[in-house]
């Protein structure tokens, strides 16, 4: 599991040994059902459903469903479904509950979805009048999917992520699985197939429900489904830049080709530290912030005595971050989640906030925030002032935002040849010489000043 946070992650072995606290999880270990009895009234429907399925014949497979919101379900399912290898039905201990095993390229083995059903009767016989998944679902039961394999595995993402952003994850699991596999981990990855499977969750709700809970504040975690794992990632993370994206996706790699989901073998900060390490070794710039950060901790803190337990690793969401962040921003409390505060370790997770909690108000950054007001500054005018104020926003350390126009205004958009654009709610500000802008001499011909020296140019 790699912590967010503004790239803020679970270091190598010699940092985790460093900041236990820093946020890492174990993820669970998901068993398949053991299938002993059959129910009559679902046995029903489990031929007609693989017939059609396995001919990919729609409509054949949504005559099992009652109309309305069951055809609705069923035809996402069935949608899901046919993009996968070796999908069978069968009945699971459960009463009226259907177990789904499927498998993609890059899994181990074949996982199941236990999905609860409700039926109802129609003219032509029984159908199912509606499906839900008996705990955690599996990511084609939270919305349509996209799937793309590669020589290193496959990408599971919904339906609705833009196509050249899904295109890029194939040749990203490429270079992470050749990464880990010309790392020197010895004996460690003699199991591994050398292929990975990826979900990119739509939303933080579906990240929870695929990392069951333990990936909260968490760029990424491994979590194992029923024997085969698989990297979850956060969908927040999807618009960091490439070798961001690269290193995350190698750490979590070597979670999967140790398979220390399944199997976890070693002390937690053996197993971060070593997936760190790897990630460090075949990125630059993982190498350099790991180190930046040991600096850091260590002209601030004295070596620990004793290296870190599992008990030490409190949670994703105990991210000190996100902790972070939030005090820095005024927060007049902080509260644990959900997961953290029943979870294992609740008495540890609280003792570790309040010790994030103390440093962070012992620093010179939290003073500066105490002792100035958040700045906010208003910017609705021309290029130039836009390009002056983003500089002078960009060197205010309490700043909150800038105010800025995006309604037409050509002041903004013509005045000058190389107009600083915002692009999703951000600004990068130029390097270039100067405010970084060239003046643009023709537009200032075509929107003169009138008579009373007022200048506005949406009147011409």
């Amino acid at each position: 599991m790699r912590v967010s946070g503004r790239r803020r992650w679970c270091s190598s072995a010699w940092l985790l040994v460093l900041l236990a606290s820093s946020g890492c999880g174990s993820a669970p270990v998901l068993q398949p059902a053991v299938v002993e009895s059959a129910s009559p009234v679902l046995a029903e429907l489990l031929e007609p459903l693989q017939r059609s399925l396995d001919s990919r014949d729609r409509p054949a497979f949504l005559a099992n469903f009652a109309s309305g919101e069951a055809t609705r379900q069923g035809s996402q399912l069935f949608g899901n479904l046919r993009q996968f290898q070796a999908v069978r039905f069968r009945p699971a201990v459960q009463p009226n509950t259907l177990e789904v095993q499927w498998r993609v390229p890059g899994d181990a083995v074949a996982t199941a979805q236990s999905i609860v059903l409700t039926f109802e009767r129609s003219e032509s016989g029984l159908v199912i009048g509606s499906l839900r998944p008996d705990s955690r679902a599996s990511i084609w039961l939270l919305g349509g999917t996209a799937v793309r394999t590669s020589a290193s595995g496959t990408v599971i993402a919904p339906d609705t992520l833009v196509t050249a952003r899904l295109n890029d994850w194939g040749p990203r699991l490429d270079r992470a699985a050749t990464a880990v596999e010309r790392s020197d981990l010895g004996s460690l990855d003699d199991g591994w197939n050398e292929r990975l499977v990826v979900e990119l969750p739509a939303t933080a709700a579906d990240y929870r429900a695929l990392s069951s809970g333990t990936g909260v504040g968490a760029a990424a975690v491994t979590v194992c489904d029923n024997g085969s794992p698989r990297i979850v990632v956060n969908p927040t993370q999807l618009d960091e830049d490439r070798g961001y994206l690269d290193a995350l996706l190698i750490h979590e790699a070597v979670h999967v080709a140790t398979n220390a989901p399944c199997d976890p073998a070693g002390p937690q900060w053996v197993r971060e530290g070593l997936a760190e390490w790897v990630a460090a070794e075949h990125s630059p710039s993982t190498r350099a912030y790991d180190r930046e950060w040991v600096v850091w901790h260590l002209s601030r803190h004295q070596v620990p005595r004793s290296l870190p337990s599992d008990a030490d690793f409190t949670g994703a969401d105990l991210s000190r971050a996100d902790f972070t962040d939030a005090i820095l921003d005024g927060a007049d409390a902080l509260m644990l989640s959900a997961e953290t505060a029943s979870g294992k370790y609740p008495l540890q997770a609280v003792r570790t906030m309040g010790d994030i909690a103390r440093e962070i108000e012992t620093s010179s950054h939290y003073k500066l925030n105490l002792d100035a007001p958040n700045i906010q500054l208003s910017n609705s005018t021309n290029a130039i002032a836009h390009a002056a104020n983003a500089h002078l926003v960009a060197a205010i350390p309490n700043r909150v935002m800038l105010e800025t126009q995006q309604i037409f205004n050509p002041m903004l958009t013509e005045l000058v040849d190389n107009p600083i654009p915002v692009d999703k709610g951000f600004i990068d500000v130029s390097d270039r010489p100067g405010l970084g802008i060239e003046l643009n001499e023709d537009v200032l011909k075509k929107y003169p000043f009138d008579e009373n020296g007022i200048f506005v140019p949406w009147t011409h």
